[in-house]
């Protein structure tokens, strides 16, 4: 690579030089490169999608000319800042899309939608209550035994003092004791639903650690872990109503474009293929199929026994592979559930309790 204080150029660039291939260069208002020699620059150049220099753009051009070599100027963000696309490591970008479109968000944070609007977080148990309260009235209409109020984000450890043990289907019940109501809290291993949602879930009847009880026995709405939130999903609990597979597919296109606005290129699915979407192998395909996506995915099908479900086996699962992969769609490792949820009380720890007390589940 020829460097200079504020100039760098690829080793390869001369294959450019013969080339057909147009070499463009991107004037901004500032680029930050993430390299300490040179951390910030004027200008970079792109060809067939590879940058071969940043710098200067005085720089670049006497380079350029100096090696005969053409290019085009654009000002496309001469009034804006690159920067390198962020990756998002560890996310279920499926299911992301569908949270976002579909369910009510009670979280602590403020977040981005994918048209750039702010969806306003919750910051206490009351604020979430009066949210839900208002959904709930906004659109009465819209919600009975087969379409449940599902909302997402909530998280015990970051309310203050708002412990597990008072997020429960009797705090729940404030909103409505007669409409199902389901909160999948953002661990993912963790639901709380209010007593609608637990006689249509049949839990009074599930004996397990995983479905927390009040003191007198009762199930106070508290379901950990996937095997027992199956009977909150199958209920109707995060139910996706209609066409799944048109479902899929759109929330595969809403969190690219949520991810673009935030500045990232490379997203993970990390449980792909779950329980909560079932098309999910046809949405992405789908997706694809319609063009281009502003980001690359790369996706960890959810392991289960044999791989059977949603991918018929491990040779399904290699033959979608050879189907759909692409460098804007990769496979990495399988996901192995082996630990739960420090907010659900599941999670492994060495001295087998938390400071509050509360045992572990095993």
């Amino acid at each position: 690579m020829y460097m200079s204080t504020n100039f760098q150029v690829a080793d390869d660039f001369t294959r450019f030089q013969n080339s057909k291939a147009q070499i463009t260069v991107y004037r901004a208002k500032k680029i930050i490169t993430m390299n300490e020699q040179m951390p910030w620059a004027e200008c970079v150049a792109v060809a067939d999608g590879t940058i071969i220099a940043v710098g200067d753009f005085h720089d670049m051009e006497a380079f350029f000319k100096t090696h005969g070599i053409t290019y085009q100027i654009n000002d496309s963000f001469i009034n804006d800042v690159i920067y390198p696309g962020f990756i998002e490591a560890h996310m279920h970008a499926q299911l992301s899309g569908l949270y976002n479109m579909h369910y009510a968000y009670i979280g602590y944070f403020d977040r981005h939608t994918a048209d750039g609007k702010i969806s306003k977080g919750c910051k206490t148990t009351d604020e979430i209550i009066a949210k839900l309260r208002d959904v709930l009235a906004k659109n009465a209409d819209n919600y009975d035994d087969e379409h449940w109020l599902n909302t997402f984000g909530i998280d015990p450890l970051i309310l203050g003092d708002a412990k597990l043990e008072n997020i429960n289907s009797k705090w729940l019940d404030q909103v409505s004791s007669t409409i199902p109501i389901c909160l999948n809290h953002a661990s993912g291993h963790l639901m709380t639903v209010n007593t609608r949602a637990i006689e249509l879930s049949g839990l009074e009847a599930i004996h397990d650690d995983n479905v927390g009880r009040y003191p007198d026995g009762t199930c106070n709405g508290n379901v950990a872990e996937p095997e027992f939130m199956a009977y909150v999903t199958n209920a109707g609990g995060m139910r996706i109503n209609g066409d799944a597979l048109n479902a899929a597919k759109e929330a595969t296109r809403y969190v690219a474009r949520l991810a673009k606005h935030n500045g990232c290129t490379t997203i993970a699915d990390k449980a792909f293929g779950f329980l909560l979407t079932p098309k999910a192998a046809e949405g992405y395909a789908a997706a694809l199929q319609e063009g281009t996506m502003p980001v690359r995915f790369v996706v960890e099908p959810f392991y289960s026994k044999d791989m059977q479900g949603t991918f018929n086996g491990w040779k399904g699962l290699q033959e979608l592979r050879d189907r759909i992969e692409s460098d804007r769609f990769l496979f990495n490792h399988a996901k192995i559930l082996t630990d739960g949820s420090i907010q659900g009380y599941t999670a492994n720890l060495l001295n087998k309790e938390y400071y509050s007390g509360a045992k572990t589940v095993n």
